[in-house]
């Protein structure tokens, strides 16, 4: 039998032990909401929903939904088991869920959708993780979600229309807390502050490269002569927020590579624009997966040992 997990609480447990395999349901849909920055961790998924809960009722709604529809397929599909409890499946959906709440009219045909797109990233999430060889991230989400969206209108959605952003003073702090709010759709400073705890009490060195990489994102945005509206909603940063914590999970925790690809993830956003495409989190997905690649590159071709440098 696989060893054991547990929530915890600055290293400390705070759920009993279970054996892999035999993970409650409901822990599964905790964990994940808490994948939704890439912890495993029920403690940190309750709290994703609470900063949610703090921007909207409907949007944390359809989160759990996704939280919910996401492990349930999964384990209809008999996907992998340690990776439905590990929550991989409930993260894609709960991005869904979650951007889909974002950019439609609230009615009864989005409440059909969020359960049918939920079900669909899913499924998606099923075939990419069986046919690629590494991290999928939120590709099944964005996929199911860009070829939904030039079709939503002719199935009676309706696409919320947003003001161009306009210039204003950058606020800082305020930006760089609201980037990690709106990594969960949700852009304002409670949210920001309620996602940074949550992080926090699972791993602090993520929470700590979190906040780092979204001040260094907005710096460079002013930098580009990005709209202060937009710098300080968070949305210049969050894509950097999870670059950061994506690249030192998956690629060896090494800081210089995470706040080095949270700078890349924010300068090709513009990309996704030229491309017709909804940015959404591409930036870190496209991001994350070029440093994987490299990594692979690196040890296959480049596999050298530093020089050594004098130190005196």
């Amino acid at each position: 039998m696989s060893a054991a997990s547990t929530a915890t609480v600055f290293g400390r447990a705070v759920l009993p032990a279970v054996e892999r395999g035999r993970v409650p349901f409901w822990r599964v849909v905790l964990r994940g909401c808490s994948q939704c920055c890439f912890q495993t961790n029920e403690v940190t998924g309750a709290i994703f929903l609470a900063a949610v809960l703090t921007y909207s009722w409907y949007l944390a709604v359809f989160m759990l939904i996704g939280a919910v529809a996401g492990p349930a397929v999964a384990i209809a599909l008999k996907a992998d088991r340690s990776l439905v409890e590990l929550g991989l499946f409930g993260f894609n959906a709960c991005l869904m869920g979650l951007a889909l709440g974002n950019f439609f009219a609230r009615d009864a045909g989005l409440w059909v959708a969020v359960v049918a797109l939920t079900v669909a990233a899913t499924f998606v999430a099923y075939g990419l993780i069986r046919l690629l060889p590494f991290p999928v991230l939120a590709a099944p989400f964005l996929v199911t979600f860009w070829l939904f969206w030039p079709v939503a209108d002719e199935l009676g959605l309706s696409k919320l229309q947003f003001p161009p952003f306009i210039d204003e003073r950058v606020f800082y702090l305020r930006a760089s807390v609201s980037a990690m709010g709106a990594t969960l759709f949700a852009g304002t400073v409670l949210a920001g502050v309620v996602f940074f705890a949550g992080v926090l009490v699972s791993n602090w060195r993520h929470a700590v490269l979190a906040l780092v990489a979204a001040t260094l994102a907005h710096t460079i945005a002013v930098w580009w002569n990005v709209p202060g509206q937009e710098i300080n909603s968070g949305l210049a940063g969050f894509n950097a927020v999870l670059a950061a914590v994506a690249i030192y999970a998956f690629a060896g925790a090494d800081v210089r590579l995470a706040l080095l690809g949270a700078i890349v993830a924010s300068a090709v956003l513009p990309l996704f624009g030229k491309l017709e495409l909804v940015a959404l989190a591409g930036g870190f997905v496209l991001t994350t997966w070029v440093v994987l690649f490299l990594g692979w590159f690196q040890s296959r071709y480049f596999n050298e040992k530093p020089v050594a440098v004098p130190t005196g």
